[in-house]
């Protein structure tokens, strides 16, 4: 005859049940799920981390200058969209190593806007503080898009 409670006390039931079961927040247990992680997903992984990560301080650079010289709002929302493309990025390349390539093309062409917008605000500075000339005021006298004086709304 088995007694178990001594069964359930026993440490290699204690280590059947903790491989095989997870405690619920209300106490219960359920059985694990098993998922497969290979060497290749766990590589994949890394190298899409690590690929993240080499980008963050220029992104982070090229952002600051661009919303101090040029637009918070259009700098904040293009920083968005990086942050989204890169996200994409990283959960493509943890599936498969071409679900890659749409994203990074996507955050790359972000990336090149945010340093036109950089290069433009700089420019402008630039030109403002050297030359005395206001390229924004110039552009919107251009087309037009200042209010005549004297104009009622």
């Amino acid at each position: 005859k088995l007694n178990k409670k001594k069964f359930a006390c026993s440490p290699g039931f204690a280590l059947i049940a903790s491989h095989s079961f997870t405690t619920l927040p209300n106490g219960n247990l359920r059985p694990r799920t098993k998922r497969r992680l290979t060497r290749t997903t766990l590589a994949q992984t890394s190298v899409g981390r690590s690929n993240c990560s080499e980008y963050f301080p220029i992104f982070i650079i090229i952002l600051w200058v661009s919303g101090l010289f040029f637009s918070q709002g259009l700098s904040a929302l293009c920083g968005l969209l990086y942050l989204y493309g890169r996200y994409e990025y990283f959960r493509g390349y943890a599936k498969s190593a071409h679900g890659r390539l749409a994203p990074l093309y996507f955050s790359a062409k972000v990336l090149w806007v945010l340093i036109g917008f950089s290069s433009l605000g700089i420019l402008g500075s630039m030109c403002r503080f050297y030359l005395d000339l206001d390229l924004k005021h110039l552009a919107s006298s251009v087309l037009d898009l200042t209010e005549e004086e004297g104009g009622e709304l």
